[in-house]
């Protein structure tokens, strides 16, 4: 099994921009829009604390 590091300033970057389109959607009264950009930022946020404690582990696929 091989690990790879990741930064979780990606993470970081990519709430960020759900946030503002959030934020964009909101304003245009597109809240249906708005609410999925919460949600993936909300991915994003708890990839980040993940990615903060450890490493993620890549798995060789063997066959």
């Amino acid at each position: 099994m091989e690990t790879v590091k990741v930064e979780y300033s990606d993470f970081y970057l990519e709430a960020i921009k759900e946030i503002k389109a959030a934020h964009e959607a909101l304003v245009a009264r597109k809240f249906q829009e708005a609410y999925e950009h919460c949600i993936n930022a909300q991915v994003e946020i708890k990839l980040m604390g993940g990615a903060i404690k450890t490493w993620i582990p890549v798995e060789e696929q063997s066959e």
